[in-house]
């Protein structure tokens, strides 16, 4: 289940916020030993810097259990056994090279940073990541 919900121009102004509350079950017994039940939110928050940039920010927060552990299944595993603890926590900053309305073909890049705890250890990482974006031959225009 992912319910989300974006208010694209809050309070009447150009910046967009939204929420998103997950609870994913997985079954991962067929190529691991053990199953895995997900649930959180993410709170975001996103605004124009220029006409085509946007720069926004996200927190999460997870809990997994982990339940259904196969009698094969590592120590690490075991040691996880109906436990709901928070695992995932995280600050995702990051920019947007483009705004719908203004996408044209093209690569579009998304430098982001992440402030991380994953079981109450910090991370700090950089993301790169691009998009592409180029002309459907059936969209008409």
């Amino acid at each position: 289940m992912n319910i989300s919900y974006t208010q694209p121009y809050l309070l009447g102004r150009d910046i967009a916020a939204g929420f998103d509350i997950i609870r994913r079950f997985s079954d991962y017994t067929q190529n691991y030993t053990y199953d895995q039940e997900r649930t959180g939110f993410v709170l975001r928050a996103g605004y124009a810097l220029s006409d085509n940039l946007r720069q926004s920010l996200n927190y999460s927060f997870f809990a997994d259990q982990i339940t259904n552990i196969q009698s094969n299944a590592s120590i690490y595993i075991v040691e996880q056994r109906g436990l709901a603890l928070p695992r995932d926590r995280a600050v995702d900053h990051f920019m947007i090279a483009a705004t719908p309305g203004s996408i044209r073909p093209g690569l579009y890049p998304q430098p982001a940073d992440q402030l991380a705890a994953w079981a109450d250890e910090p991370l700090l990482q950089a993301i790169a990541k691009a998009q592409y974006y180029f002309r459907s031959p059936t969209a008409g225009f």
